[in-house]
């Protein structure tokens, strides 16, 4: 299993189901995994597979803490290699079955009101981000046909002493919108880098089990599903566009493993995506929610605005230039459990918003340009 260091047990059980999720949207998709990260490598595989069926695919980790290991290298010993291929072909298959299955709807999108789970992890008073996203396709009746929720926290509810696999709260979530007629219900964890349902990651509190139970897991899904169903939802006009790019980040590395391998990078890739009313853009990695906050402010032509991490790739933490002088495990450690040679330098997580907002600017205008296929880089 994924997601703790200290856990080094295998899982025991299932306790709740893992699942590959697509949503298709004429010719761009979102394809949800409930694992704690995807190589970008294996999101790149993803997207190659899926063109028959999409230009544009986001590649989507839930981020649970209670899933497998599931990228090579990275935050675990233990990955199956073996198992890596039947997730890109779960992707595939979602991508296309979506696909075939495509039908005239209306997009329905706006906020929830705050559901008070997350809070900063890090410090008392640093950043939160209250928004609650919500998006309905639905259909000539009034049913729906698919929900779309997002939310910046932590799928950390269970702690490292859980050896069931589990979803976390977002198989909650997904689980009681769907008994209320959401349709299939796809859950996007949001810019949740320094986010999470109240405890410390660093010893700075002892550790409670009884706050890190399946019980408290629903109960947070409940909280969150209630709020995802008072959204005011309402349509809009615009197209469906979208539009990516490579994004390389310096990693922050002492001068002497500099002298010795030269200057390491890390390439990234993020995307902006609209759809009619709503706008989603991506970033890689576990941003801290401050880039949530940023984006969604900047975005002025939409109902609402999805900003989401974990998205085509997930090599480590973005914090804001503004938090390494506070230093912590984000800062400081996470790289190490990453297997990253250093932590990304001061400015990263502002660079690949400044690309975001670019994006965003081009996909409200809704050129024609960007509906064709992305071209690689």
């Amino acid at each position: 299993m994924s997601g703790y260091a200290a856990r080094t047990a295998p899982s025991a059980g299932v306790h709740d189901p893992l699942t590959v999720r697509a949503l298709v949207v004429e010719r761009t998709a979102l394809v949800t995994v409930d694992v704690v990260g995807l190589h970008e490598d294996t999101c790149a595989q993803v997207r190659a597979v899926c063109r028959p069926w999409a230009d544009h695919v986001l590649v989507h980790a839930t981020h649970t803490h209670s899933g497998p290991v599931s990228m090579p290298g990275r935050l675990g010993a233990g990955l199956v290699e073996s198992w890596l291929p039947a997730v890109v072909e779960a992707c595939r298959d979602a991508v296309a079955e979506a696909s075939s299955r495509q039908q005239e709807v209306t997009v329905l999108t706006g906020y929830g009101p705050d559901p008070g789970v997350a809070s900063n992890r890090r410090r008392p008073g640093g950043p939160e981000d209250p928004a609650l996203p919500v998006l309905q396709l639905v259909r000539a009746d009034g049913s729906a046909l698919a929900t779309l929720v997002s939310y910046a926290c932590h799928p950390v509810v269970l702690g490292p002493d859980n050896h069931q696999l589990s979803a976390d709260y977002p198989g909650g979530v997904r689980r009681l919108l769907e008994q209320h007629g959401g349709g299939t219900v796809l859950f996007a964890t949001g810019c949740a880098g320094d986010q999470n349902t109240g405890h410390a990651v660093d010893g700075g509190r002892p550790y409670d089990p009884t706050d890190r139970t399946f019980a408290r897991c629903a109960q947070v899904a409940g909280l969150i599903a209630a709020a995802a169903q008072k959204a005011e939802l309402r349509s809009g006009t615009g197209d469906v566009a979208a539009a990516s790019t490579a994004v390389e980040l310096d990693l922050d590395l002492p001068t002497a493993t500099e002298l010795r391998h030269g200057r390491a990078r890390w390439q990234g890739r993020v995307t902006a995506v609209r759809w009619g009313p709503a706008v989603l853009l991506t970033l890689p990695g576990e941003p801290f929610c401050q880039a949530g906050l940023e984006l969604r402010a900047h975005i002025q032509g939409a109902a609402a605005v999805f900003v989401l991490g974990y998205t085509d790739g997930c090599p480590g933490y973005l914090p804001t230039a503004a938090e390494y002088p506070f230093g912590g495990y984000e800062v400081c450690d996470a790289h190490r459990y990453y297997g990253m040679p250093g932590p990304f330098a001061p400015g990263s997580l502002e660079r690949l918003v400044e690309e975001v907002r670019r994006l965003s600017a081009a996909v409200e205008a809704a050129d024609d340009a960007l509906t064709g296929p992305p071209r690689e880089q």
